[in-house]
């Protein structure tokens, strides 16, 4: 195939040509996921139509390594992988919108960055080229005696705002219609050459519920790529930080379950957990949101150990015992089993 491969650390680089993408995909999509996939342009290309790179991230999990696949933009459509690896759709979708070039086979795609019914501008990355074509666009049908019933734009952590347009005739779910236009960040661009410290600083603060989660998987991408090795009473201290972030995302995400099925009290009680464990985390690390807590090479601020113990003693009692009486709901249980599938 003539790809060639280069390994640093926890990356393995293969540089191959656009016809053998495909094949390598299909082959790593067996042995891992994919990750993330974008299209930047080539090192040193300058000009008002730069050559560009396509580049896919595959974590493969089981080896601890992430394998990165770059080969070079040729004009017109590009591979169709959905088929291939569905995490792909999205992503297709959004380097259709930032940089004009469609998925191959003809595939429609859906919106990601753009708010409905808007070409104008597009594509974002490339404003010298040709507008888009609405035609590509995946049909927007509500027939018969379906309504859209418009909902968000809502969030949670490890998500962007969601507008969901459900097309509904009451009870029944037909088709549901989903945008990210609301909050784009395009954070893997505004950090480019950018110092580290300035790219955590935005990785960190671009989803606030996730601030250790995201600045901990930005620095320990830099340390790998670096070098860089983390004291132990570093590590434990970030260990100590996300499992802090995790346990209240975990009561914010029971207080809208409870919202969703129509239980006021219990999901009062869970926003008061919710608070509860924003005050411990300002209590042992200075910060609601635990901003400022990891840093390259270890962390910015230590823990407070003697409020752990304490602030703890307030959480988990209340946390198991919300949790008990929920399972123990039948009504809630109800409205919760069999939710979700897709047919």
């Amino acid at each position: 195939s003539g790809a060639a491969t280069t390994a640093s650390g926890s990356e393995e680089v293969r540089r191959l040509a656009a016809t053998d993408l495909t094949a390598a995909v299909r082959e790593l999509s067996r042995q891992g996921r994919l990750a993330d996939m974008f299209i930047n342009p080539a090192a040193g290309a300058h000009g008002t139509k730069p050559a560009l790179e396509r580049h896919l991230i595959f974590a493969v999990d089981d080896r601890s390594r992430y394998v990165h696949l770059v080969c070079p933009v040729e004009e017109g459509p590009g591979p169709l992988l959905t088929p291939v690896t569905p995490a792909a759709f999205v992503e297709e979708c959004e380097i259709y919108e930032l940089w004009g070039i469609l998925p191959g086979g003809g595939r429609p795609v859906n919106r990601v960055v753009l708010p409905p019914q808007v070409e104008s501008g597009a594509p974002l990355r490339r404003p010298n080229s040709a507008a888009l074509d609405g035609e590509v666009r995946i049909p927007h049908l509500v027939q018969g005696e379906a309504i859209e019933f418009p909902y968000g734009p809502v969030r949670g952590v490890a998500q962007e705002s969601l507008y969901m347009g459900l097309v509904t005739t009451g009870e029944e779910l037909l088709d549901a219609y989903l945008a990210w236009f609301h909050k784009h960040r395009g954070i893997e661009h505004r950090v480019i050459g950018r110092s580290l410290q300035s790219a955590l600083f935005l990785v960190e603060r671009t989803e606030g519920l996730g601030a250790v989660g995201n600045a901990l998987a930005f620095a320990r991408a830099v340390e790998s790529a670096l070098a860089i090795t983390v004291p132990v009473e570093a590590e434990a201290t970030r260990l100590l930080a996300a499992e802090m972030e995790r346990i209240y995302n975990h009561a914010s995400a029971v207080a809208h379950l409870c919202a969703a099925t129509g239980l006021s009290v219990a999901q009062a009680q869970a926003e008061i957990l919710v608070e509860t464990c924003l005050q411990m985390n300002a209590a042992i690390f200075g910060h609601r949101y635990l901003f400022n807590v990891v840093d390259i090479g270890g962390v910015r601020r230590g823990a407070d150990l003697i409020q752990v113990e304490p602030s703890l003693a307030q959480v988990a009692p209340r946390f198991s015992e919300l949790c008990s009486a929920l399972r123990d709901t039948n009504s809630f249980i109800d409205r919760l089993e069999g939710a979700g599938r897709l047919s």
